[in-house]
């Protein structure tokens, strides 16, 4: 059997207010091509489809429209990541069905659908479906299964090890199983590379679980949630496909890809990357303007996306100096001179209110402040998750709680 597995597409997210749309146009246009080029048995979409909880309509148009096209050719499985509106994929769930794409929006004991069995043209699959987890929705999800608790076990890894267990007992001796899960997993080191652009409060702290919390009888782990793709240490092959298109300039500068995934019944799957080229890079230049420009003209390719730049300038602050550098560097939409104070190095990007999520705003507040307590950013991260929440959850979590 065949997976395509992608995740964290983000569509809709805008770059310091410029819209991006003709490159989620050409990125997802592309990966639709591989399905079909691949001839793959079955998509998996591991969460963060959109980059808000309230996308566009130009942004919902695109994703459903390719989640169509894709699901003529096999059976599409989504699941909510936490950029996504859980309430509002629940409400399409139902339409999407007819169309030959399965959504999970919440995780739901076993019975009720938290482990589903697909039918492909090579054969069953059956699937264990982790969308997003808050520290308020795990509780909620651990009430739902079937099995005893122990009260001391009430750590978010716990919890989730409790989970994935429940929903692996349905996985069947003889076929495929795998799981897709959006969060953040580190490896045996206790390490995770981000690419960049990831929600600081939902990949510290406690979200981070431990990849051998994994079974061994789940074949593959379809990760979403970090945006560079990597395999990590476990009992069974596990996988972050990463973004398919760079989303921040402090993004990791590898190719993006999406995985594709051959597994046999009983048997550890094997994995390979396809790049996918329909995104811009994200590039940052460092020097005098003329230096500047002459970095930039390396990236022209008048047969590719080309790249955005970030500009840090070796040259004081001076009336009309932005407008001089975009004249000469069209594509540079953040610049900065040499006194500007950040501190770039440090990995830090400047946010954009038009574009920053209330997490990262309030995590560089903090950071500005001197705050440097770690607990602070992560109670205003599960205060935002419940505030965000209200009211989304399915009918089945809503009473559990």
């Amino acid at each position: 059997m065949k997976i395509l597995h992608t995740s964290d597409w983000h569509v809709g997210k805008l770059l310091r207010g410029a819209s991006r749309f003709d490159e989620y146009v050409a990125v997802l246009t592309e990966i639709a091509d591989l399905v079909e080029s691949e001839d793959a048995d079955l998509v998996i979409v591991a969460g963060d489809v959109f980059d808000t909880k309230n996308p566009a309509p130009e942004a919902e148009r695109l994703v459903y429209s390719t989640l169509q096209r894709i699901a003529r050719h096999c059976p599409v499985v989504v699941i909510a990541g936490n950029h996504d509106h859980p309430g509002k994929w629940g409400a399409v769930r139902g339409l999407l069905d007819l169309a030959n794409v399965t959504v999970a929006a919440s995780v739901v004991a076993p019975s009720k659908g938290g482990t589903i069995r697909v039918e492909t043209k090579s054969g069953p699959a059956n699937v264990a479906l982790v969308p997003w987890l808050s520290q308020r929705g795990i509780v909620s999800a651990d009430d739902l299964m079937d099995y005893d608790r122990d009260a001391n076990a009430s750590a978010y890894s716990d919890r989730l090890g409790r989970i994935l267990r429940a929903l692996s007992g349905k996985f069947v001796e003889g076929e495929v199983n795998v799981m897709t899960a959006h969060l953040t997993v580190v490896d045996k080191t206790g390490q995770v590379v981000l690419g960049g652009g990831e929600r600081k409060a939902h990949t510290v702290f406690d979200y981070c679980v431990d990849s051998t919390v994994f079974p061994a009888s789940a074949q593959y782990v379809a990760l979403g949630h970090v945006h560079h793709a990597q395999d990590l240490s476990a009992k069974t092959p596990v996988r972050y496909c990463g973004a398919p298109m760079h989303l921040d300039f402090s993004d990791t500068p590898d190719d993006k890809s999406v995985s594709i995934v051959e597994v046999e019944p009983g048997k550890a799957a094997a994995v390979r990357a396809v790049p996918i080229k329909g995104g811009r890079r994200m590039v940052t230049l460092k020097g005098t303007l003329t230096e500047c420009e002459a970095q930039a003209a390396k990236w022209a390719d008048p047969d590719g996306p080309g790249a955005w730049f970030r500009v840090l300038l070796d040259e004081p602050r001076r009336a009309g100096l932005a407008e001089e550098v975009r004249d000469r560097i069209p594509d540079a939409i953040d610049i900065r001179p040499r006194d500007a104070d950040v501190d770039v190095d440090a990995g830090s990007d400047v946010l954009d209110d038009a574009d920053a999520n209330p997490i990262d705003l309030f995590t560089e507040f903090c950071t500005e402040r001197g705050i440097e307590d770690p607990r602070v950013v992560k109670l205003f991260g599960e205060l935002y998750d419940e505030v965000t929440s209200a009211g989304d959850e399915p009918a089945d979590l809503a009473q559990a709680s």
